[in-house]
């Protein structure tokens, strides 16, 4: 199974030093998948009594699991973000933390609302450390096509 992910990992490095965009982003694409099949994996690999206890379907429990990833990652991020002293993009981390403020009414209001919410800005703070790793500003990317798509 790791294989596949360092296949992957390699080709993925080698398009991000050819600048092929289009072959990193396929790259990228392919690894997302599988790490959602592996997770349907591991869900249905789950004993009945602990799948109980974790609350599939108790939306709210999966819905306040992912608001604490975004909370661990968006602090994450900020931080790298301010050791390599990215003005530009710590305006659009405070943006980002302005939306996601009442996450824990909203959790309780509508948790699938709340979840999708949640991964689109997990999205975005994707591109934003990867951004501040690069170097890069929000500028430099086209934001009709995508972070890895575009023209060089």
């Amino acid at each position: 199974m790791l294989e596949y992910v360092k296949a992957q990992e390699r080709l993925a490095e080698r398009a991000f030093h050819e600048r092929n965009q289009a072959l990193y982003r396929e790259c990228w694409l392919n690894l997302e998948r599988y790490l959602y099949q592996l997770q349907d994996l591991c869900r249905s690999a789950m004993p009945p009594e602990e799948e109980e206890q974790s609350g599939p379907d108790d939306p709210e429990a999966a819905a306040r699991a992912e608001v604490e990833g975004f909370r661990t990652a968006l602090s994450r991020v900020w931080k790298e973000v301010r050791q390599r002293g990215r003005k530009d993009l710590e305006g659009r981390l405070n943006a980002i933390a302005r939306q996601s403020q009442g996450l824990s009414q909203k959790l309780k209001d509508d948790p699938q609302a709340t979840v999708r919410a949640v991964r689109r800005w997990m999205k975005e703070l994707g591109k934003i450390e990867m951004l501040a790793r690069e170097g890069r500003g929000l500028g430099d990317e086209d934001t009709t096509t995508g972070l890895l798509e575009g023209t060089l």
